[in-house]
């Protein structure tokens, strides 16, 4: 009798601690697949900007930005290969999206200058003209120079 109650509550005990771990598993599951999507959702956005910079815009192509980009998207892909998204994957694409985003940040500075230097020349010619409107629009580019181009 005590023994069977002895085995009852030991199989009910590591029942629960089963419960637990997948509870606590799936929680960090869920943290990682949000993570995930996220970092999925800006890199999409970068691939976009990219895309309207290297078209729309004639930018010079970056090609080492371009293969950086290309590794990461499949490095993504490979984060989630398995079906789950890999936490420790998720912190290394991110990392990587980050020196990726900080490097055609450098790169867009340079081609920012280049792509308005001729507006900015023909605005400080007729600033006599119109001081104020002309003071807003210069303050403008210069915000957007050292803004963020994202």
């Amino acid at each position: 009798m005590i023994f069977d109650d002895l085995v009852t509550t030991t199989k009910a005990m590591q029942d629960l601690q089963k419960k637990t771990a997948i509870k606590n598993n799936k929680a960090m599951q869920d943290n990682a697949d949000t993570k995930y999507r996220l970092l999925l959702t800006q890199a999409n956005h970068f691939v976009d900007v990219m895309v309207y910079l290297y078209t729309d815009l004639s930018v010079p192509k970056n090609h080492e930005i371009l293969m950086s980009i290309s590794e990461l998207m499949n490095v993504l892909e490979q984060i989630v290969a398995s079906g789950l998204a890999s936490p420790d994957g998720i912190i290394n694409a991110d990392n990587t999206f980050k020196t990726l985003q900080s490097s055609m940040k450098k790169e867009w500075s340079k081609q920012y200058a280049d792509l308005t230097s001729a507006t900015v020349s023909t605005l400080e010619a007729i600033r006599g003209i119109d001081p104020d409107n002309v003071g807003r629009c210069l303050q403008k580019f210069n915000l957007q120079r050292i803004g963020t181009w994202m």
